[in-house]
């Protein structure tokens, strides 16, 4: 597991990293659903303060 910077650059909520599918994957899910933009934003900052995000997936 990885905290801080390194936990934020292993998840790369940007998406710098990714290739262009998974770009285009994040770039439609933000303008379909406005609250997983703000989730990983919110986890960006935790992780980036040294803090550890916790992601759950519901059905």
């Amino acid at each position: 597991m990885s905290i801080g910077e390194d936990g934020a650059a292993a998840l790369d909520p940007s998406g710098l990293e990714h290739d262009s599918v998974v770009r285009t994957l994040r770039n439609l899910e933000s303008l379909t659903v406005q609250i997983a933009r703000q989730t990983t934003l919110d986890a960006e900052e935790t992780l980036t303060t040294g803090s550890i995000a916790i992601a759950s997936a519901s059905r």
